[in-house]
């Protein structure tokens, strides 16, 4: 009798397992789909956006290499939602499920995960506003540098004909000393989040471990182990998380950037509104003046 239901057992995690597997394909593809063709019509919005606007002729993307930076934008931002719904979903799920059965199985060792989950939370509100204005900073310093540069190419000629490349060099140079500045102070907080991040996981799993050896005798050998492994998925996800968490972090400036571009007014449409008696349009209305079937014919056409 316990080898068959042991066998049981066997087959409905086997089953499980396989319905984790196709939910997580499921979940790529479709991911997939919806990102990759957001990103698409992105592209396109972006693309008539910019023709119809006066951004080419003047303005922040007046020059042909910040408009065609809009296309890394949209790549970057979508590599990162594409990592939200495939990585961090299923790693939120994760650390749900795992704090429900902890709290199931031992009430107060899940409240003491939901303690250290709350305590890493609070880290994080704060390294996070300096970690994303910094972020920030470094963005705008890396298209101002991009913009010195194309300017620096473009006038090439005029510079070396008035003698003013030593100073351009030295404007150069600061503005990429400000990049590394602002790339280390990034990289540290980064670091300290990935740190924070593991030293509160494996604070949670020594603690559980010592409440089952010390506190816990009732625990059987089975509900202790489920206690540990439970645990130990409650910290992959907090050491898993920072790294989508930084991603986003990084990819928000570019967002911001496509929203500027989207948000630019256009040039506006060709309308006509008859003015003589009585014709009157009501108040705010707008007649738009259409051809169609137009033909042109002038003499000596063939």
């Amino acid at each position: 009798w316990h080898r068959h239901h042991f066998l049981v057992l066997l087959l409905r995690f086997g089953l499980s397992v396989a319905a984790i597997a196709v939910l997580r394909i499921a979940n790529v593809r479709l991911t997939q789909r919806s990102v990759l063709f957001a990103s698409r019509r992105m592209q396109d919005r972006i693309f008539e956006r910019v023709h119809d606007t006066a951004l080419v002729d003047g303005g922040a993307l007046a020059r042909s290499s910040m408009v065609s930076r809009c296309s890394s934008y949209i790549d970057r931002c979508a590599s990162s939602l594409s990592k939200l719904l495939t990585t961090g979903v299923p790693d939120l799920a994760a650390l749900v499920l795992s704090i429900a059965l902890l709290i199931w199985i031992d009430r107060w060792i899940g409240l003491l995960i939901v303690g250290f989950v709350a305590a890493f939370e609070v880290l994080r509100r704060l390294i996070s506003p300096r970690w994303a204005r910094t972020s920030h900073e470094r963005f705008d310093l890396n298209s101002s540098l991009g913009e010195f540069t194309d300017r620096a190419i473009t006038d090439g000629r005029g510079i070396r004909a008035s003698g003013g490349v030593l100073p351009v060099r030295r404007a150069f140079g600061r503005a990429a000393d400000d990049v590394v500045s602002h790339t280390r102070i990034v990289d540290f907080l980064t670091e300290t989040f990935h740190l924070s991040a593991f030293a509160v996981g494996q604070f949670a799993v020594l603690t559980s471990i010592a409440i089952v050896g010390f506190q816990r005798n009732d625990l059987s050998i089975a509900q202790a182990a489920a206690v540990v492994l439970y645990v130990r998925e409650v910290t992959a996800a907090l050491d898993g998380l920072p790294a989508l968490i930084i991603d986003l972090q990084e990819s928000a400036p570019a967002m911001r950037r496509l929203r500027r571009v989207l948000a630019a007014p256009t040039r506006g449409s060709l309308t006509m509104v008859d003015s003589s008696p009585g014709t009157g349009l009501p108040p705010g209305a707008e007649a738009t003046l259409r051809f169609n079937q137009v033909v042109l014919d002038h003499p000596g056409a063939p």
